[in-house]
Formats: C-alpha cells, sequence, structure tokens
C-alpha cells in the first residue's frame, strides 16, 4: 500500500523585497505597499507596487514588489535576467 504524500513546488518570477527605508525612497514618506494577492507562504502577498531594474542602458521594467517590507532590501532575478542587466549575480 502507498502512501499518497503531496509536496507543493512553486516557481518564483523575479521579484524584490524592499527595507521600510527603500519603500520610502522609492514611493514616499509614510508609503505602505498594498496588497495585489496573497502567496502561498503565510503572511506575504505580490504588492500592487512595481520597480524597475536597471544597470546603465540595461533595464527590466515592472517587477512585482513582494511584501511585507524586510529588514534588507533583496532583488531576486534569474541568471538569464543578470546576463541581460550585464550583471555578475551571486
Amino acid at each position: 500500500m502507498t502512501d499518497d504524500k503531496r509536496i507543493p513546488i512553486e516557481v518564483s518570477n523575479r521579484h524584490v523585497h524592499l527595507s521600510r527605508k527603500d519603500v520610502e525612497l522609492l514611493f514616499g514618506t509614510g508609503h505602505r505597499l498594498k496588497i495585489s494577492k496573497n502567496l502561498s507562504q503565510p503572511g506575504q502577498f505580490a504588492a500592487e507596487e512595481t520597480v524597475n531594474l536597471m544597470n546603465g542602458t540595461e533595464k527590466i521594467e515592472n517587477v512585482r514588489v513582494v511584501g511585507p517590507e524586510r529588514d534588507n532590501t533583496q532583488v531576486e532575478i534569474s541568471m538569464t535576467d543578470a546576463i541581460g542587466l550585464s550583471i555578475e549575480a551571486l
């Protein structure tokens, strides 16, 4: 007899986590991220806000911000995105 156990596997598209300081720098003093939709990870959400990632003339537009705010800003992109932006990703 087999046990049918399901393990959710998800793929995450490029996104940005912002600190409080960077939310205010980008969107204005006192701005709060607005929830567009809740994510499967408890307490996390796709925000209505988006940002553009730029390196010189290279740009990726409308990258989703994921909330809630974090202690430190973090950008999550694919290796293909890094190559497109001409940056060395770690």
